[in-house]
């Protein structure tokens, strides 16, 4: 006969917190190891009312489940459903409970089990992160914050986020959730995350790789192997092929990312995608209802929005219109007139400053809010502004060059700046055009 733990034995080990509770709600019996991590010594609970441990915003509800009239009830086998119970801290912990009844020598018993959140896995975690709304960094952030969170207990694993890209490479490296004096290794990871050599900035073959440390660059290779670390597992988030967050775990032995934490990651991995895709998405709509879809300009709601809404700094309003412009596209045909105007927003961007605003507001029409300026530094940019349009063109795209009228109205006091700025224009049109009116 093999050694055996006794059922006693067995039930303290269990994951999951195990309560037998009367008809009343009274603990006759509990087990289990997850009740550790809610600060409570088993032994103790025994005679309490398990409502005493359930949060107050869910003690009528529970009340109702196992003692309300319906089906709903438990009857024999409940449905597991989600629950808030309070910490020997006074933290509120969320956990799944399912209940069962039970007849005994007359009386009705519950058996009840709870396994906490705490103790489900990063994937676990990563999903119900996304279900909520969390942005595709929180959702990364939880993943690597998961995969590491009882290092501090037993050193076998922590992990890092990555995030901000620029020309393809990782910039920034974080330990989320540390709440210990990090030291070297993460001033390594930040300092040289944006190396280019580094795994996590190549192509990697598959969602997520294991590599020894040694093929991290030097300076982090050295640090993890100082801190007892041997293999390295590495996770890129991609949008439409580009890497955008990514997650690296350090583990103590070589074979720690291997067998249910290949599952976890790669279910994470998916999680975190889906969370990409999803910003992706409404970064589409956005810009879809916020910007010109020819130029990649603000568009005429957007301009008017922010001129509304630019507080009380002295601004300047510039009214554009392509001279002649149903010529150029009955010479030379839409695709160049499209091309053309699509070059005018290079242009307009390449000449104004970050926090100017400039709109594409009709056809051939353009408006720039010129922020912070005083009417002698408005009429100097516009005039600018004015001369670089009329430039000659990249050779093939139509004519050789364009020409474009002006209205300029300071905005500093009222909202009608765009009215004025546009009848301006239209006053340089008649006066001759290819010129600037200030209203």
């Amino acid at each position: 006969m093999p050694n055996v733990l006794t059922d006693a034995e067995m039930l303290r080990h269990v994951r999951p917190m195990v309560m037998v509770l009367d008809e009343v709600g009274t603990i006759l019996q509990v087990a289990g190891s997850s009740l550790a991590t809610l600060g409570y010594d088993p032994d103790a609970l025994v005679g309490d009312n398990a409502l005493s441990y359930v949060s107050p915003r869910h003690v009528e509800t529970i009340t109702f489940v196992f003692n309300g009239p319906g089906d709903h009830v438990v009857r024999n086998v409940h449905e597991p459903f989600p629950l808030e119970l309070i910490g020997s801290d006074g933290e509120p912990t969320l956990v799944d409970c399912a209940a069962e009844r039970v007849h005994r020598d007359g009386e009705v018993l519950w058996v009840v089990t709870m396994m906490p959140h705490s103790l489900q896995s990063a994937a676990f975690h990563a999903l119900t992160a996304f279900g909520r709304g969390a942005s595709a960094h929180e959702v990364g952030t939880t993943i690597a914050e998961r995969l590491s969170w009882s290092w501090e207990a037993r050193s076998e694993i922590r992990s890092f986020f990555l995030a901000d890209t620029v020309g393809g490479a990782f910039t920034t490296a974080t330990e989320p959730g540390a709440t210990h004096q990090s030291g070297s290794l993460l001033h390594e990871f930040a300092g040289h995350v944006a190396n280019h050599d580094a795994p996590w900035n190549r192509d990697l073959t598959a969602p997520h790789v294991t590599v020894p440390v040694e093929a991290l660059p030097a300076a982090i290779a050295s640090a993890a192997s100082a801190a007892g670390f041997v293999v390295a597992c590495i996770a890129v988030g991609r949008l439409d092929g580009e890497p955008q967050l990514g997650i690296v775990s350090l583990g103590v032995h070589e074979h720690v990312f291997q067998g249910n934490f290949e599952m976890i990651m790669t279910e994470s991995v998916a999680t975190l995608e889906m969370a990409l895709q999803r910003e992706g998405a409404d970064d589409k709509l956005r810009r879809a209802a916020e910007e010109d879809p020819l130029t990649g300009l603000a568009n005429r709601m957007t301009f008017s929005k922010a001129l509304i809404d630019r507080g009380d700094t002295t601004s300047a309003v510039l009214y554009i219109d392509v001279d002649h412009f149903k010529e150029i596209n009955d010479s030379f045909g839409h695709a160049a007139g499209d091309a053309i105007l699509i070059e005018i927003g290079r242009r307009l961007r390449l000449m104004c400053r970050p926090d100017d605003l400039i709109a594409r507001i009709g056809s051939d029409e353009f408006a720039v809010l010129l922020t912070s300026v005083d009417p002698t530094k408005a009429e100097r940019m516009a005039h600018r502004v004015l001369a670089r349009i009329c430039e000659p063109l990249p050779e093939g795209l139509g004519p050789e060059c364009v020409e474009a009228s002006g209205g300029l109205a300071m905005a500093a006091c009222d909202d009608d700046a765009v009215e004025r700025a546009d009848l301006a224009m239209l006053a340089s049109k008649r006066a001759g055009r290819a010129q600037l009116i200030i209203a």
